[in-house]
């Protein structure tokens, strides 16, 4: 049943949101040349340091707060099952 498989799901959920954030960065260097993908290629174009490191970090506060999000969601739909 659904109630024995959504813990498999949150832990699937909460390993691939990074995962896919770095999936569309690969797509967005390789295919389009705008977004955070793009912005770093150029930023190495450029030998601009600062610039990588910037988007790096940006990028991995977006995956933790991912990360953050699903946990909060499946604390959430434990809970309510439980009670």
């Amino acid at each position: 049943s659904l109630q024995y498989l959504t813990p498999y799901l949150f832990t699937a959920a909460r390993w691939v949101a990074p995962k896919a954030l770095l999936g569309v960065m690969t797509a967005e260097w390789l295919a389009t040349g705008y977004g955070f993908g793009g912005l770093m290629n150029e930023a190495r174009g450029n030998l601009d340091y600062g610039m990588i490191w910037t988007v790096a970090s940006i990028t991995i506060a977006i995956s933790l707060g991912l990360y953050e999000l699903i946990l909060a969601i499946e604390r959430a739909v434990r809970r309510r099952r439980e009670s």
